[in-house]
């Protein structure tokens, strides 16, 4: 449904959203357990807002934007707190953003190439909802045991995914914006039979 003037169910979603924002800023001065805690409720959080809005049809514009804000807050601040401690390279926090820089890259090149009346919005694709469930999964296991083996497995398999997801991602922003639609159903001028000479 639309949301009305006043919704507690929005009011819920909203706030559960913000809160991730929140940890996100929170998550570089807290202590070692406070950190796990803070991915923690924000996986738990992620998961029950995104419930509540499909369960009840409740969706804004803002709530969609706070909801990718949120995500990539808490993803960046954690993903600089890990380079920082020495946890992650800088070559390996970019196979992780890999959704990120996918999906910035489509947009660049979708407002570049097309007018922006002629583009449509984005939609969250599988892929990039299974990187944020990868994402939060591995920071909860680099925070409580980052030298295990099964740690650095899933630390592979969520770049795979995040780069899966960008390609994904450059793919939606390019269609969305009608990029080769154009070529594909112009009509061919074969020089047929019936053609005009232009030189005549």
């Amino acid at each position: 449904m639309v949301p009305g003037p006043f919704s507690w169910t929005l009011l819920v979603i909203t706030l559960l959203s913000a809160s991730r924002v929140l940890a996100a800023i929170a998550f570089p001065f807290a202590s070692s357990w406070g950190r796990v805690a803070l991915v923690g409720w924000s996986a738990l959080s992620d998961a029950l807002d995104g419930h509540l809005a499909r369960r009840t049809h409740t969706t804004t514009y803002f709530g969609a934007v706070l909801d990718v804000v949120a995500d990539k807050a808490l993803a960046l601040s954690v993903l600089g707190w890990c380079w920082g401690q020495g946890l992650l390279e800088l070559w390996q926090i970019a196979l992780l953003l890999g959704r990120e820089v996918g999906s910035a890259a489509g947009s660049v090149l979708a407002a570049l190439l097309a007018p922006s009346r002629n583009r449509q919005a984005v939609r969250p694709s599988p892929l990039g909802k299974a990187t944020t469930a990868l994402l939060l999964a591995f920071f909860l296991m680099l925070l409580v045991k980052p030298a295990w083996g099964l740690t650095r497995g899933l630390g592979v398999v969520t770049a795979m995914v995040s780069m899966l997801a960008g390609v994904d991602y450059l793919i939606r922003h390019l269609r969305a914006a009608g990029v080769g639609r154009a070529s594909a159903t112009k009509p061919c001028s074969c020089g047929g039979a019936g053609e005009a000479d232009p030189h005549k």
